[in-house]
């Protein structure tokens, strides 16, 4: 018997099963989408905005500064409000990543370094993001740049982690069906 025949791997769950994770996995897909559509009304997905969302505008001194009706003007963060960020957004990711790492752990179409590197990565730029937050309010200005790579790994290694995994619960079993 061949070692790998019993194996547990998303391609040879139920079909079922397959469905209701990858009904779960849109689901994700559409909540993290519409968190990176408000990144981008918050930040333009620039370091400058990412450095004005987080540590405020230097230039504006006051509310009254900007006449413009549209002009959005960029505050500092309280230590509350970014203790309010980063307490949901920390609890929330890692939850989100658990069950990617814990569905990614069950894939076979990919190498075990590229698996480990799926399963473990998104956790270490989680935490370097919201250092980053704190980095840009109350140390200086260039930890935008820690932000805004970290950022790129982690949201790049999520649709990278969606891309396999339904590859492997939709089509990895009928590829296996019609051999």
């Amino acid at each position: 018997m061949n070692k790998n025949e019993n194996k547990i791997t998303l391609a040879k769950l139920p079909a079922n099963l397959r469905y209701l994770i990858v009904f779960f996995l849109m689901s994700l897909s559409l909540g993290v989408a519409l968190g990176l559509v408000y990144v981008f009304t918050t930040t333009h997905f620039s370091t400058g905005g990412i450095e004005n969302n987080y540590g405020g505008e230097k230039t504006i001194t006051s509310p009254s500064d900007s006449l413009e009706p549209n002009n959005q003007q960029y505050y500092a963060k309280t230590a509350k409000e970014l203790l309010m960020t980063t307490h949901n957004h920390i609890l929330s990711l890692s939850m989100i990543f658990f069950a990617l790492s814990l569905l990614a752990f069950f894939t076979e179409s990919i190498s075990p370094w590229i698996k480990k590197i799926i399963i473990f990565e998104p956790f270490v730029s989680i935490w370097l993001t919201f250092l980053g937050m704190w980095g840009v309010r109350f140390v200086d200005p260039t930890f935008k740049y820690l932000i805004f790579f970290s950022s790129i790994l982690l949201y790049g290694l999520f649709f990278i982690t969606m891309v396999i995994l339904f590859y492997e619960l939709i089509f990895l079993p009928i590829v296996r069906k019609n051999r």
